[in-house]
C-alpha cells in the first residue's frame, strides 16, 4: 500500500509550504467535502473521496467538482462572493486530488471560473473632500488626513507603521539643502 491509498490529507499537506496557506486549504477542502455531504472529520473525508473516486471512477469526481464550483459561480454571479473567490475554491481541489493521483481535465474545468478584477476599485481623495475632512472639530483628524492625502497611504497602512518610521526633519532640509 502507499501512502496516498492510507493518507491522502497527508499527502495534500506535504505540497503546502505556508502555514497560512494551510489553514486555508484545509478550510476550502473541508468545505467541498460539506458539500457532497461526507460524513466525518476532514481526514475521514478525504479518505472517502478517494476511496469513492477509485470504486466509481474520475467521472464521479469530476462531476462532483464541477458541481461545487457551478454552486460558488451562481454565488458570485448573485454578489455573494466575488469573482476572484471561486478561484480560491478551486486551487485546493486542483492540488488535492493531483496529489493524490487523481488526473481530471482542469483544463476544461478552469474555463469557466469567472476572472478576478486584478485592480482596487479605490481613487485618490478630491481637493473638496479633503477640505471637508479637514473641517472636523476633532485636531486629531487634520495630521491624518494630510499623511494619508500627501504619501498615498491606504487606511491599513496605519496597523503597520511604528515610532521608529518617523523621522524629523532638520532645518537644513525644510530649506533646501540636504542633510545625510
Amino acid at each position: 500500500m502507499s501512502v496516498s491509498e492510507t493518507e491522502p490529507l497527508k499527502v495534500f499537506l506535504y505540497a503546502i509550504r505556508s502555514p497560512a496557506t494551510k489553514s486555508r486549504y484545509l478550510n476550502r477542502l473541508k468545505n467541498f467535502f460539506d458539500y457532497l455531504e461526507l460524513e466525518g472529520d476532514i481526514k475521514t473525508q478525504a479518505m472517502a473521496f478517494v476511496t469513492a473516486t477509485n470504486e466509481k471512477g474520475k467521472n464521479w469526481a469530476y462531476a462532483n467538482v464541477m458541481k461545487f464550483l457551478s454552486y460558488h459561480k451562481e454565488r458570485a454571479e448573485r454578489g455573494e462572493v466575488s469573482d476572484s473567490s471561486v478561484r480560491n475554491y478551486y486551487k485546493p481541489l486542483k492540488l488535492f486530488l493531483e496529489m493524490n493521483d487523481i488526473e481530471l481535465s482542469w483544463k476544461k474545468i478552469s474555463r469557466g471560473i469567472p476572472r478576478g478584477r486584478r485592480h482596487a476599485a479605490d481613487r485618490a481623495p478630491t481637493i473638496e473632500e479633503i477640505q471637508k475632512l479637514v473641517e472636523y472639530p476633532d485636531r486629531r483628524i487634520k495630521p491624518i488626513v494630510f499623511t494619508m492625502s500627501s504619501s498615498g497611504m491606504r487606511l491599513g497602512a496605519w496597523d503597520y507603521l511604528k515610532w521608529g518610521n518617523i523621522k524629523s526633519l532638520s532645518q537644513k532640509y525644510l530649506y533646501g539643502d540636504i542633510v545625510r
